[in-house]
């Protein structure tokens, strides 16, 4: 790829030439609320934000694969929305791990970047509901054990 065809004198950069911190803090200013509006989604933000913004919440890129529950567990970064559209997504991705062994459900959980808080709470979700369906109805247990009884004592 070519660098910028004008020239430095005529205060554009070139490929050789990066632009100073100072102008991209400018150019994030001028443009930053059309850069969120197209690429601040599904739990992400473009790299011009965590360069300079992220450092201000106290926030570092954890690279592409662990963005989104960092920014999920982040207060406040992501609106009401976004955080409900992508735990959305994550307990699809946690429904589809049922059925696999263990391991393949830590796996694909953290393929999908899902978090450790949201996985704890749904398996305690699910095992609760697990044990609400398997378990007997007492008052029919306690009829069987009554009718079992035949008077006699046993010691």
């Amino acid at each position: 790829m070519r660098g910028v065809s004008a020239s430095p004198r005529e205060g554009v950069r070139t490929a050789s030439h990066p632009p100073r911190e100072e102008e991209l803090r400018e150019a994030w200013d001028r443009g930053r609320d059309v850069v969120m509006r197209l690429w601040a989604r599904g739990g992400k933000r473009p790299m011009a934000w965590w360069y300079l913004e992220a450092p201000v919440l106290g926030l570092a890129w954890p690279g592409a694969d662990r963005q989104r529950s960092t920014l999920w567990r982040a207060p406040g970064v992501l609106g009401e929305s976004e955080r409900a559209e992508v735990e959305a997504e994550w307990r699809r991705d946690f429904d589809a791990a049922k059925g696999k062994g263990v391991r393949e459900r830590r796996e694909h959980y953290e393929f999908h970047d899902i978090p450790a808080e949201l996985v704890e709470k749904w398996q305690a979700e699910r095992r609760r509901h697990s044990r609400m369906t398997k378990a007997p109805d007492v008052a029919s247990s306690v009829e069987g054990r009554e009718e079992e009884n035949t008077g006699t004592v046993q010691v």
